[in-house]
């Protein structure tokens, strides 16, 4: 009777506990991310990081690197099709891996605060 309550117990803390926290992490992207219907997760190209970079077929370290400086020269992509600027990538280097990216929509502006300033 011991090992039953035991055994019931433990089920229950998993329920209560675990499961939650797994559906969240499953359920959620990443910041700077987007889940699609079909799996793939889209990399917002304006805070994709070098490592999630490393993580597309076909972009390696020199390819990464070289993305990431064009994006701190310029400021910001303001198109997915800005990468064929990038020095390396070509019209079908570009078609291999277009696909990972998006291109989050602006912060909304922050309304000022109607109190006046002291």
């Amino acid at each position: 009777m011991r090992n039953v309550i035991t055994w019931v117990l433990a089920l229950t803390i998993c329920a209560v506990f675990v499961l939650p926290t797994v559906a969240a992490v499953d359920g959620e992207a990443a910041p700077g991310t987007e889940a699609t219907g079909d799996g793939r997760t889209l990399l917002d190209l304006n805070s994709v990081s070098y490592e999630d970079l490393l993580g597309i077929k076909g972009i390696g370290p020199a390819l990464a690197e070289r993305i990431l400086n064009y994006r701190a020269r310029k400021g910001s992509f303001t198109s997915v099709d800005e990468l064929l600027e990038v020095r390396g990538i070509g019209e079908k280097t570009f078609s291999r891996f277009k696909d990972h990216f998006t291109l989050a929509p602006p912060p909304s502006p922050v309304a000022k605060s109607s109190r006046p300033s002291q």
